[in-house]
């Protein structure tokens, strides 16, 4: 008697693995891009009261990215304001696959110079002349500079979770 027995099996993927290994990767690399876009904001706006940059904090906290900001001006210390007009971090969801980073304002002086000159009227919260007035454009420039960090982003290679038998 002949037999003859012909198996195919299908590849071992270890799915949990990779989605370790990835959201291990994507957060590093979100972290580097909320590192570049923090340090390229903080180096564009000066420092006054210290309210502007203050608005930073919450993000740079959860990127361990310390920035000079003690205030330049004596007797004003508005830091506490612009940590209160402020929201910013780092948060992952690995269930989903969604990892950023976030930073928000409502820091009036500071909308308004990111896309004027206060030195030429129309900010009533200016009441002395600017040494650094905007335009700003910290956002943009920002962006740019951190937008190649989220374009680099290379994926652990799949290959590497995925095992095939040999049929024999």
């Amino acid at each position: 008697m002949f037999r003859i027995r012909a198996t195919l099996r299908a590849p071992e993927i270890r799915l949990g693995a990779y989605k370790a290994a990835f959201a291990n990767a994507a957060e590093a690399n979100i972290a580097q891009s909320a590192f570049v876009w923090v340090s390229t904001a903080v180096a564009i706006i000066p420092v006054w009261s210290g309210a502007s940059r203050a608005t930073f904090e919450k993000l740079a906290s959860d990127i361990s990215f310390n920035f000079e900001n003690t205030p330049k001006s004596p007797g004003i210390d508005a830091r506490d304001v612009g940590r209160a007009e402020s929201e910013g971090g780092v948060s992952s969801d690995r269930n989903n696959g969604v990892f950023r980073f976030t930073y928000a304002t409502s820091l009036e002086h500071l909308i308004f110079n990111e896309n004027n000159d206060a030195n030429q009227g129309g900010d009533p919260n200016v009441f002395f002349r600017l040494i650094n007035p905007g335009p700003y454009n910290f956002v943009e420039q920002a962006n740019d500079a951190a937008r190649p960090v989220l374009e680099d982003f290379v994926p652990p290679n799949v290959e590497a979770y995925i095992t095939v038998r040999q049929v024999r």
